[in-house]
């Protein structure tokens, strides 16, 4: 419908993002051409913040707090969109261990860390996996924002804003799947840190 006349694209992405917001049910949202792009937004968000110099730099990180922590399981096909704002992906853990250990992920936080990653798919290994909730506990002790690829995750609608209930960030949703958006479509879904990380 668009298409067809003019508008200010500030202005009506500003109001769709607000109602998809309160569709959602979460504090903030924005929409973006695919989950991919938004987990790149998300961390140039988390790497540049409201640093508009920052942004005018991606994807040179050089100075910048540029790493994204990442459990070894969690390493799929679509990991490369980690780091394609310029980050660079730190992994922790063995991938099917029979347990895991928040202080693996510690000991690869660093001063240059930006974020927390979490995939929730099939795709990734069950074993060995921090807890997103313990993710998200480590996230607050480090003041280190947490990052959720859920790409896949619908149903159900409750997902939507799920994560952000448990505290993550910013959540990154496919709007070609379950919700029947356009298959080049998707969201950053956001609530405290996040929503100021969006709104940059």
């Amino acid at each position: 419908e668009v298409a067809k006349t003019f508008v200010d694209m500030h202005e009506l992405f500003e109001k769709a993002d607000n109602r998809i917001a309160q569709l959602c049910g979460v504090e903030q949202a924005h929409i973006t051409t695919g989950t991919g792009a938004a987990m790149e937004l998300g961390v140039a968000g988390c790497m540049a913040g409201d640093d508009y110099s920052k942004w005018l730099k991606l994807p040179r990180t050089d100075g910048m707090r540029n790493q994204v922590v990442m459990p070894r399981g969690h390493n799929i096909s679509y990991t490369p969109q980690w780091a394609a704002s310029g980050a660079e992906v730190v992994e922790y853990g063995q991938a099917g261990h029979l347990r895991s250990f928040k202080r693996e992920m510690e000991s690869v936080i660093t001063e240059k860390t930006c974020c927390l990653s979490y995939t929730v798919s099939y795709n990734t290994v069950p074993r060995g996996q921090v807890p997103l909730e313990e993710v998200i506990e480590v996230g607050e002790k480090y003041d280190l924002p947490v990052v959720v690829d859920a790409a896949s995750d619908l149903p159900p609608t409750s997902n939507l804003h799920k994560f952000t209930d448990m505290g993550a960030d910013i959540v990154c949703i496919s709007g070609g799947k379950a919700i029947k958006a356009p298959n080049n479509t998707g969201m950053m879904l956001g609530t405290g840190r996040g929503k100021d990380i969006i709104r940059s």
